[in-house]
């Protein structure tokens, strides 16, 4: 597993050793580095293939004698499962983009097979789960399923999310990217209202994303597991790591943002 559950390595821009370091090659050739981010991208690339399969594939065996008016009324109806798929895509990209374009050092062969297995993990659950409770032997089951209105809200809060995630760690690597700003503490921007508030972007796509699949309770599931692990396991050992590096100037950070991972929560 990453450093994290959210498999973007918050202090992965620092060059000094530290606690996540197995996660991370630093100092590699170029052609090394190209080889490790080929090496990810098709370790990721089989989750989307997966959901693809598990969501669409079915959709776009259209028979040949079917005509053009019900494969539209098909593709319609199956709208939901298109949606899914695109969240998919999003994730995917976003994380891509992190590898490629955010990171300064290189993740190893085994890392990327861990995060792609949590990743193919996460979004299999929810896909195999939306199948499911969509299927007509689901409706014999006392089990809440996904309305309209809730799909509705997972997007949202999808999109919320992944804008959120995404977002602050752009802003926080272009700080970084400054010269003059080596050695100091990213406190500005979205990092101005919770330290980790990355963490928050995560924990509030991956919620949308259940709960889009498959409703209000699937959804309070994820949203507690990693609520739990957060708060107890990646955050309190980033702090620690942050407490050794930045001394005095950590602690003022505290004192000026006390949140850790919700704004004006927690």
């Amino acid at each position: 597993m990453p450093s994290s559950s959210n498999p973007s390595f918050d202090e992965g821009t620092h060059d000094e050793k530290h606690e996540y370091k197995t996660l991370l090659v630093r100092g590699t050739s170029q052609s090394s580095r190209s080889a490790h981010w080929a090496l990810f991208i098709i370790y990721r690339s089989v989750d989307v293939l997966m959901q693809y399969m598990v969501l669409l594939s079915e959709i776009y065996s259209f028979s040949r004698g079917e005509s053009v008016t019900s494969r539209i009324h098909s593709t319609v109806s199956h709208l939901p499962r298109a949606v899914l798929f695109l969240m998919v895509l999003i994730a995917y990209a976003k994380q891509i983009y992190w590898v490629l374009a955010v990171s300064s050092n290189t993740v190893t062969p085994t890392t990327s097979f861990l995060i792609s297995l949590f990743n193919l993990t996460c979004n299999s659950a929810n896909t195999l789960l939306f199948v499911y409770t969509s299927s007509s032997t689901y409706a014999r089951i006392d089990l809440p399923s996904p309305s309209p209105m809730l799909f509705g809200i997972g997007l949202f809060l999808f999109l919320l999310g992944i804008t959120l995630e995404w977002s602050s760690e752009i802003q926080r690597t272009n700080f970084k990217k400054d010269p003059r700003n080596k050695g100091k503490i990213f406190t500005r921007g979205l990092f101005g209202y919770a330290r980790h508030v990355n963490y928050s972007g995560y924990i509030c796509w991956r919620t949308g994303f259940a709960l889009a699949s498959a409703g209000w309770t699937w959804a309070l599931f994820v949203l507690s597991a990693f609520v739990w692990d957060f708060m107890r396991r990646g955050i309190p050992e980033l702090e620690v790591y942050c407490e050794k590096k930045y001394g005095e100037q950590w602690e003022r950070y505290k004192d000026d943002v006390p949140y850790r991972l919700l704004p004006f929560v927690v």
